[in-house]
């Protein structure tokens, strides 16, 4: 065999490898370009125990995972409204998770009813993980799955307890009119409006 044919060879045999180590990623991993899957995929998270768990859906109800930053001023807000409507979930499972570390984790957890912090699955997330789960790393971002893992809403940036608790909860009777969940910030924020500022989780 000539020299040019071996080159040629090589070439072909190292494209072959590459293209068939491009298909065989993790289950639920987007690939570059496109959303995350919209099926159920459990992941591994560290709780503010340090201890390793698995994110599980609640089977007889509807399961909120909302990833945050504890640097992002949206994610701090977001949380301080959903703390405020804790009682409207008490049926969701609901995971509140970061790929920071595990003290950040616990200033986070912090911030939640202390009677009600123990319900929340809090945790820390690996980066690529957080990637493969949310489809991205803009925060906050928060998945909604019923009880058969069937993904029913994804929001990227702050989305408005509103619209979290009508996705969590479908049978709930809230509303705008009707809400009492703390102060209102002005802004872009009304139902039906997702604002353009979401933090990049750093690598």
């Amino acid at each position: 065999m000539s020299s040019l044919s071996r080159i040629v060879v090589g070439a072909v045999l190292v494209a072959s490898a590459i293209a068939l180590s491009s298909r065989v990623r993790r289950p639920g991993t987007p690939l570059a370009g496109q959303p995350a899957a919209t099926a159920w995929h459990s992941y591994s998270y560290v709780d503010t125990d340090s201890t390793a768990r698995t994110l599980a859906l609640e089977p007889r109800a509807r399961t909120l995972l909302l990833l945050v930053d504890s640097r992002c001023g949206h994610c701090e807000y977001e949380l301080a409204q959903l703390a405020a409507s804790a009682d409207r979930l008490r049926e969701v499972r609901v995971y509140i998770v970061t790929t920071e570390a595990l003290p950040a984790v616990r200033a986070l957890a912090s911030r939640w009813p202390a009677h009600d912090r123990d319900r929340i699955g809090w945790g820390r997330l690996a980066p690529a993980d957080a990637q493969a789960l949310f489809g991205t790393r803009a925060t906050p971002t928060a998945l909604v799955y019923d009880a058969g893992g069937v993904q029913r809403a994804r929001f990227v940036g702050e989305a408005g307890v509103e619209r979290l608790l009508a996705a969590a909860v479908p049978s709930t009777a809230y509303s705008l009119a009707g809400s009492s969940v703390g102060p209102r910030r002005p802004g872009p924020n009304a139902p039906g409006m997702l604002t353009h500022a979401a933090r990049r989780i750093e690598q």
